[in-house]
């Protein structure tokens, strides 16, 4: 605070002197840290957080608001969510599961099929299974990848998520994930 308190008593001499050469290069560097501070609130502040409920399956997932709906699945197993600028995008959704296998089997079939991304964490329990990591896209952007699956009691169904977002969000993004996983609740049975 003394910083900036500082800061603006400069401003004021420069421009009460008519030098304006301080009173640019200061204005220009708290114009870009008010810009990084919007970005950052407007994904950090989720006290504006949504749910997605689906009728079909019957689960439900928090969301943060400033992800909006990008598009619904056609056979009606979830739906796309992404921010604003598209970069981060939020994927809820459900599976049968015909071959009723566990989580910990889905997480080996997953990690076993894994190309294009790098997997730095999975882990699986009776009843769940977590991955996350890393992948680049088209445009060469590193992002981040946090997927979340939960099967219903019945065994015959998961629903799930995948988060992903550029590497330059982590700080913004990785306090939503939480929130995000412990909100999300199974499939009904006999869905």
């Amino acid at each position: 605070m003394a910083a900036i308190r500082a800061n603006l008593v400069s401003i004021t001499r420069a421009q009460s002197s008519g030098d304006q050469s301080l009173v640019k290069p200061i204005y220009r560097h708290f114009g870009i840290v008010i810009a990084a501070l919007a970005v950052m609130i407007s994904y950090a502040s989720a006290d504006s957080w949504k749910t997605y409920r689906n009728e079909r399956f019957g689960y439900s997932v928090d969301y943060p608001g400033f992800l909006t709906f990008a598009e619904h699945s056609p056979d009606g197993i979830g739906v796309l969510l992404e921010s604003e600028d598209g970069k981060t995008t939020l994927s809820a959704y459900a599976i049968n599961n015909a071959l009723m296998r566990s989580p910990i089997e889905i997480l080996n079939d997953i990690v076993a099929a894994n190309t294009l991304r790098t997997i730095t964490y999975k882990t699986a329990k009776q009843d769940w299974m977590t991955l996350s990591g890393y992948m680049t896209d088209s445009e060469g952007t590193e992002l981040i990848f946090y997927q979340r699956l939960m099967i219903n009691k019945t065994r015959s169904a998961f629903s799930g998520f995948e988060l992903i977002y550029p590497v330059t969000r982590r700080d913004e993004i990785d306090p939503l994930i939480k929130h995000i996983g412990q909100s999300l609740t199974p499939v009904k049975p006999n869905r």
